[in-house]
């Protein structure tokens, strides 16, 4: 009888511990930015990236296109630190162009070309949805939203 306690009310506590914590449902652009306005962060649109942006641009078949990824991006500051948010048509084409990213977060290498940067602040890649988030820095508060929101970088520093 005693070990059937144990065994409720273990179960009891692990159902407690995973159901306090729920995952944010982040699938574009619009819900990053609710989750992290909802999670008491200042948050401001502020147009093109200012960071990673390659002011050159391929030209085929008389089509311009962004030479890091496929989509342009858009800068948001979180709490005064930017990031850069890039958002695809679907999933799978975010998972693709992630593919691409150099594990070290210094650059992409596709089929057709290779971007190297030589940043100040070591770059951290997250996915999450249908979005790369982008976040040169060191800020730590800016670190930690961006991990409890979008989990771990994909590439780039990763904390510990």
């Amino acid at each position: 009888m005693a070990a059937l306690l144990v065994v409720v009310v273990a179960a009891l506590s692990i159902t407690y511990i995973v159901s306090r914590e729920p995952t944010p449902q982040i699938t574009d652009h619009s819900s990053l930015l609710e989750h992290l306005r909802d999670s008491g962060a200042s948050v401001e649109e502020v147009g093109d990236p200012r960071l990673f942006k390659v002011p050159v641009k391929r030209v085929t078949e008389g089509e311009h296109e962004p030479l890091f990824f496929t989509v342009p991006g858009r800068s948001v500051t979180v709490n005064g630190n930017y990031i850069s948010v890039f958002e695809f048509e679907n999933a799978e084409a975010m998972e693709a162009e992630a593919s691409y990213v150099i594990p070290s977060g210094l650059g992409i290498h596709r089929e057709d070309i290779s971007v190297l940067v030589s940043p100040i602040f070591p770059p951290r890649f997250y996915k999450e949805g249908r979005i790369i988030v982008l976040y040169f820095g060191e800020d730590h508060q800016t670190i930690s939203l961006l991990r409890a929101l979008l989990g771990k970088p994909f590439a780039g520093a990763v904390d510990n």
